[in-house]
C-alpha cells in the first residue's frame, strides 16, 4: 500500500509541476496575446487595421499620428497597428491569432483599411475606412465627458 501511496504522491507532484510549468508558458505566450480589457479605464485606443505595412493609406495615417505624439500622450492614447500576420503597439508584438480575433470582433476584412477609436470605457467612438485627420479624432476625444473632466483636473494641477 505504501508503494501505491508513494506513486500517487509522486504523480500528484508531477501533475502540479506540469501545471506550474504550463502557467509559466501561458504567461510567456500572453505577452503576444492581446486583451483590450487591459486598457480599459487607462487608455483610449486607436486601432489601425491595414492590409500591409506598405499600404499608402496606412502610411499617410501613421505620418499624421507621429507628428502629434504629444497630443496622443496627453489623451492617454495607445495606437495599435494590426495587419493580417500580426501587429504591434509601442514595443509590444501582437500575434496573428490576436490580430485575427480583433478583425473578427470589429468585422474588418484582411484587405481592408480601418481606423477605430476606442474610448477608455471600451466603447467604439469612431470607425473610418479612410485616412482620418487627427483634428477630427482629437476634437471627438476632447468633447467626451471623461476627457473634459481630465482637462479640468489637469488645469487645477497647474
Amino acid at each position: 500500500m505504501h508503494y501505491f501511496m508513494r506513486i500517487l504522491l509522486i504523480y500528484t507532484f508531477l501533475i502540479a509541476g506540469m501545471q506550474i510549468s504550463c502557467s509559466s508558458t501561458d504567461v510567456l505566450q500572453g505577452e503576444d496575446t492581446l486583451d483590450l480589457e487591459n486598457f480599459r479605464w487607462k487608455n483610449r485606443l486607436i486601432l489601425i487595421f491595414s492590409p500591409s505595412k506598405t499600404d499608402t493609406v496606412y502610411l499617410r495615417q501613421i505620418r499624421a499620428l507621429e507628428n502629434e505624439k504629444k497630443a496622443l500622450e496627453d489623451r492617454d492614447i495607445v495606437v495599435l497597428h494590426i495587419f493580417p500576420q500580426g501587429g504591434f503597439y509601442d514595443t509590444h508584438k501582437i500575434n496573428q491569432g490576436s490580430a485575427k480575433a480583433l478583425r473578427k470582433n470589429y468585422r474588418i476584412a484582411e484587405n481592408q483599411f480601418m481606423l477605430i477609436l476606442v474610448g477608455k470605457d471600451g466603447g467604439t467612438k469612431l470607425k473610418e475606412d479612410k485616412m482620418t485627420h487627427l483634428s477630427q479624432i482629437l476634437g471627438l476625444i476632447d468633447s467626451m465627458p471623461m476627457r473634459i473632466q481630465e482637462m479640468k483636473i489637469q488645469k487645477n494641477k497647474n
